[in-house]
């Protein structure tokens, strides 16, 4: 649900209003009657596919021209934000001469490395580009003319803030779902699972106690089963999966891949139980309508420091962030998850039951997101963006 601070925006920007940290000047842009959206992708799949399905609506709304700006940051990239200033050091030369004028009416950026160059952008255009972010950014807020941001992330109120409860949706791609799934045996349970992500870390003990939950709701729904890994999901926890599960119940799913059995699930799935490290599965599996049971892939039962896989870096590190850093930089998925089961739109796992029917909003997160930058763009009539179909 869209929160208050949100709906200011909304009202604001119809009104054109929303400018914070944008500075006019003289870089030549591209005309109104051919508006130009840069969308700045990176290494990560969940942000390119939310940057992805804004861009969509947006062309599909407005019939803007939608450009993809593809960039490698260098190694040494997050040493840039200690001086915290605009530029394209951070990353690879050969993608830096794709930034020229005209330049675009709107930039649209999702995740650390992208901030310094979209902010690059804004100030090569003479500050007439506006500067969309999604996520969190570490660059202060007035740096952005909107931030699109979830519950899990602390970044408090503002008027260029639109916190939405889910992160943007991209609808079904009909296109990829390239695997064949039998339609007349009934229910079909799909199992998402997701890979390391904070202090949640996927070991042995992560996979047997997914798949005993997932067994205990099999059992009360019946019908068939499906595993499907992601390109995130670490070799030793499928090689668990692969004793646990039998082959012709598991789907792994490695970056590059031909076939995309996550698209066919989306699609075929009548229930999804998806893991509680990957905001961008949760999103799209509850934008179906259908239930979702999430998996809780944290270890709660023992104290953390008790853990072994708590110990390793990315896990440590995650927990001296929370702890020690400022509030923006924080991280608790939970609390987003917590928003979800409360508004009825998904259940846990280890309490949920197959008769749980899910809370189906008739405005989506996504479509509030398209509506936002289409009032940027001076686009007043939105029209609802399309729900994903079985």
């Amino acid at each position: 649900m869209v929160s208050v601070v949100s709906r200011g925006f909304l009202r604001q920007a119809g009104r054109g209003r929303v400018r914070a940290g944008v500075q006019r000047g003289t870089g030549r842009v591209a005309a109104d009657a051919d508006k130009v959206v840069w969308l700045i992708t990176g290494r990560k799949a969940g942000d390119n596919s939310q940057l992805h399905a804004l861009g969509r609506q947006l062309a599909l709304l407005s019939g803007v021209r939608v450009e993809e700006k593809p960039i490698v940051p260098v190694g040494w990239e997050l040493l840039l934000h200690v001086t915290d200033r605009p530029t394209l050091s951070g990353i690879r030369p050969a993608g830096r001469g794709q930034f020229a004028e005209p330049w675009p009416a709107l930039v649209l950026s999702a995740g650390r490395r992208n901030e310094l160059v979209a902010r690059w952008v804004r100030r090569a255009s003479g500050g007439t580009s506006q500067l969309v972010h999604l996520g969190r950014p570490w660059s202060a807020l007035a740096e952005f003319s909107l931030v699109i941001t979830t519950p899990q992330y602390s970044i408090g109120g503002g008027t260029n803030v639109l916190e939405l409860g889910l992160p943007v949706t991209p609808a079904i791609d009909a296109d990829n779902v390239t695997m064949s799934v039998p339609r007349d045996d009934g229910d079909l349970l799909a199992v998402m699972v997701g890979g390391h992500s904070g202090s949640v870390i996927y070991n042995r003990g992560t996979m047997r106690r997914l798949m005993a939950e997932v067994a205990t709701l099999h059992g009360e729904t019946g019908g068939r089963l499906r595993v499907c890994t992601s390109p995130r999901t670490p070799e030793a926890a499928v090689d668990v999966l692969r004793e646990l599960v039998p082959e012709e119940t598991l789907w792994v799913w490695r970056a590059g891949a031909t076939d995309n059995p996550y698209q066919t699930l989306l699609r075929t799935a009548t229930r999804f139980v998806v893991t509680s490290d990957s905001m961008s599965m949760l999103a799209e599996a509850t934008a179906t309508g259908r239930p979702v049971y999430v998996f809780d892939a944290r270890d709660s039962a023992t104290v953390w420091w008790r853990q072994r896989s708590a110990w390793r870096w990315r896990a440590l590190s995650h927990r001296l962030v929370n702890r020690f850093a400022p509030r923006r930089f924080h991280r608790n998925v939970h609390a987003l998850i917590e928003r979800l089961v409360t508004d009825g739109r998904v259940t846990w796992l280890r309490t949920g039951s197959a008769g749980f029917a899910p809370r189906v909003d008739a405005d989506t997160d996504t479509r509030l997101a398209v509506e936002a930058l289409a009032r940027m763009l001076g686009v007043t009539s939105v029209q609802p963006t399309a729900a994903p179909k079985r």
